[in-house]
């Protein structure tokens, strides 16, 4: 082999083996930030969310991502909103430079950017295959640790034994402060309702996977088996409804339109999915927990104080236009820049002005909407990529309304990263990515 042949292919190596860890890493981000923020913060301080697999993902997409960029380009119509939305997001990082200024530019909307330019190139389906991979490792640790937990308190408190399930589920969930030992669960898990919203979007990846790939299907049914668990457990009445809702356009794709896709075994699939949502109804006491609406009674109150407020109070133009910054709002009602309205939309408004939530609308509402219209009116045949991106989307809409965040804490880019990559999907044409001069380990493609 000569030199030049021998540098690719060590080059191929290096870039598809940082692909594959990566993506593997990503999905467990939250426990990763945990140990970067105990270790690396005192001695990198402000730096330390460097250490993270994200910043590993953002090399990877600058190597991979020329022709995947000059094709966000040429789409004018997500150029556009991506311009829109982007630009408070720029502006309060020269003009303020504030720390959550920094890190929202770097996990929010570098990782929304991150997840289009995945979309648009040959490494989706690496994505796809070793996220999933990340997801099942991910959950299934989840998983024992709950189990762990379980036998722990059953072992140290005979009178739980007689607990039913849903129960012992709170129980290990949510143990109460001064606790005689250790429960690692919530801590592994994190916040409930965001490691739900990761469980139903990574459930919609694993579907794709499922409908579009035969010889990763046996992967796919795993990891949406462990994801459906898990969420069962973490019991999110939010994506609970969200995978309700949508169930039944994804019957209407694998049973109706089955013959259209490489769909295998499409009721095993949705039996999956569904089993979550069946089982917490048919348990008594988490019955009972699906009729307690006073959370959402509450949300609705803050949105209406927030708006109120906003109403009252004489904003500057500035703030109109491009909002307080990110963090503004939790900074100024608890003192924590974490603490947000549990709407993505109102949060939008209150870190992005005008111009921010014009340019979410615009990302999550209009460019989805004109590319359905536009292969709906053209009579063209929707790929499997399309309507995984559409019903991302819808996904993501929904949980909208309640505790998404495009980055959790600031310091976190997983809900950016699978933001930006269902949106992708929804233009996608159905040709094939051309932007690596290198043989990547790819064997399908959807059509």
């Amino acid at each position: 082999m000569t030199p030049i042949g021998t540098s690719k292919s060590i080059g191929q190596c290096a870039i598809w083996l940082l692909a594959c860890t990566t993506f593997i890493l990503i999905p467990n981000e939250l426990i990763i930030v945990e140990g970067a923020h105990a270790f690396f913060k005192p001695l990198l301080g402000g730096f330390y969310p460097v250490v993270q697999p994200f910043t590993a993902l953002l090399i990877l997409v600058c190597i991979a991502g020329r022709v995947a960029a000059r094709a966000i380009h040429c789409d004018k119509p997500l150029r556009y909103s991506l311009v829109v939305f982007g630009l408070p997001v720029l502006f309060h990082l020269v003009v303020a430079s504030t720390t959550y200024s920094v890190y929202f530019f770097w996990f929010a909307l570098l990782g929304l950017v991150s997840g289009l330019v995945i979309s648009r190139s040959c490494l989706f389906e690496l994505f796809v295959k070793y996220t999933l991979f990340g997801l099942s490792l991910w959950a299934l640790s989840c998983i024992l640790v709950y189990a762990y937990d379980l036998n722990a308190l059953l072992s140290n408190f005979h009178w739980m034994q007689d607990y039913s399930l849903g129960q012992l589920i709170v129980a290990v969930r949510s143990p109460g402060e001064n606790f005689p030992f250790r429960i690692f669960y919530p801590d592994i898990v994190g916040n409930w309702n965001k490691a739900a919203n990761v469980i139903v979007l990574g459930m919609l990846i694993a579907v794709y996977s499922i409908a579009a790939n035969r010889r990763q299907s046996g992967q796919a049914h795993i990891a949406l088996s462990l994801l459906s668990i898990l969420l069962f457990l973490s019991f999110s009445r939010g994506a609970m409804v969200v995978i309700t809702i949508l169930l039944i356009p994804l019957w209407y794709v694998f049973i109706l339109r089955a013959e259209h896709f490489k769909a295998v075994k499409p009721r095993l699939a949705l039996s999956i999915i569904a089993a979550p949502v069946l089982l917490s109804l048919a348990l008594p006491d988490m019955r009972s927990h699906w009729l307690q609406l006073g959370s959402m009674q509450s949300r609705v109150e803050q949105w209406n104080r927030v708006v109120a407020a906003s109403a009252s109070t004489s904003s500057s133009y500035l703030d109109m236009v491009f909002g307080g910054g990110a963090g503004s709002y939790g900074m100024e009602t608890s003192g924590s820049a974490a603490s947000g309205t549990h709407n993505l939309f109102l949060d939008t408004y209150l870190w992005g002005g005008a111009l921010g939530l014009t340019g979410l609308t615009l990302l999550l509402v209009a460019y989805p909407g004109v590319m359905f219209s536009r292969t709906l009116l053209s009579g063209g045949q929707f790929s499997v990529r399309q309507i995984t991106g559409l019903l991302g989307v819808v996904a993501i809409f929904t949980l909208g309304m309640r505790e998404f965040d495009l980055s959790y804490l600031h310091v976190t880019a997983i809900p950016a990263i699978l933001t930006g990559l269902f949106i992708g999907l929804t233009g996608d044409d159905g040709k094939k990515p051309r932007d690596l001069p290198l043989s990547w380990p790819v064997r399908s493609r959807a059509t």
